[in-house]
């Protein structure tokens, strides 16, 4: 009985100086997140800065970061949307910030508010979070957006309509549009802008791309879009998701071969029938 209590004892020890060394490595990072915006639109782009001190004297190896937000939320890596976002910092010396900017965007005004939580820690240890709340609204601003199809054929050209209206009861100003594409695509529509625009004034453009003979499968062109309201900036991105297809190439030569045979059968059945004599013609 006695060694049982003993055994309990030690693994109990044990137990509490594994959680105290995982509390110790969270307790050695001072963390902040804040945004550039309090207030995002529908698809507004805002800028989120981490900041992670190592506020100890050793040096800090394999810290995580994972960030990800309330429904709607989405962060950029590179020119994708994703729901989460994770990095890994190799090392973070004594008494050194690290700090890191990520692109985030709000794609719902359902909701009066939404978190973002940005996650950090150890690797195998991100229980700490720190969390930034943002408010979210609908823009006077409206955007109407439409495209043909979802699914094109290599060389076929995307095409996006493009509708900026101002609701506002005032102007807005340095109003501009233009659409993004990965690298390799032609660009035919250059950036439109407009200085001003008044009440109720629209702005619209056709965007058109063409996809090189290697982007096949599925690729996405954004139309990015800003203006200045009571001379705060507004910048957005809206998304759009093609998937292109290459050709059925053995197809097209089928319906060609089918055509030639019967343009060919045609041929010799009219000239099979111009040569036979009528009853009622001389002999």
């Amino acid at each position: 009985m006695k060694q049982n209590i003993t055994k309990l004892l030690w693994i109990t020890l044990i137990f509490a100086f594994v959680i105290a060394i995982g509390a110790s490595v969270q307790s050695q990072i001072l963390a902040s997140a804040t945004t550039d915006k309090k207030v995002l639109l529908e698809n507004e782009i805002a800028l989120l800065t981490i900041k992670l001190m190592n506020d100890s004297e050793l040096e800090l190896k394999d810290v995580a970061l994972r960030i990800q937000g309330d429904e709607g939320i989405y962060f950029y890596e590179g020119r994708e949307e994703v729901p989460i976002y994770i990095k890994t910092i190799s090392s973070i010396k004594p008494n050194e910030t690290y700090h890191t900017t990520v692109k985030v965007k709000s794609t719902q005004t359902k909701k009066p508010t939404a978190n973002i939580y940005t996650y950090y820690g150890k690797v195998s240890e991100l229980n700490t979070a720190t969390v930034t709340m943002i408010e979210t609204k609908t823009s006077p601003v409206t955007i109407l957006t439409k495209t043909k199809n979802s699914a094109i054929n290599l060389n076929e050209q995307i095409e996006i309509d493009f509708t900026l209206t101002n609701g506002f009861d005032r102007s807005i100003y340095g109003i501009s549009a233009e659409i993004m594409a990965p690298n390799g695509f032609e660009i035919i529509t250059p950036q439109i802008r407009e200085d001003v625009l008044a009440p109720k004034a629209e702005m619209y453009q056709k965007f058109k791309v063409i996809a090189p003979e290697k982007a096949t499968g599925k690729q996405q062109v954004t139309i990015a879009y800003g203006y200045f309201d009571a001379n705060t900036p507004h910048y957005f991105e809206k998304t759009f998701k093609f998937n292109i297809e290459r050709p059925n190439y053995q197809l097209i030569i089928m319906i060609g071969v089918v055509v030639l045979i019967v343009a060919g059968y045609l041929f010799f059945r009219k000239e099979q029938n111009t040569s036979v004599k009528g009853t009622g013609e001389k002999k």
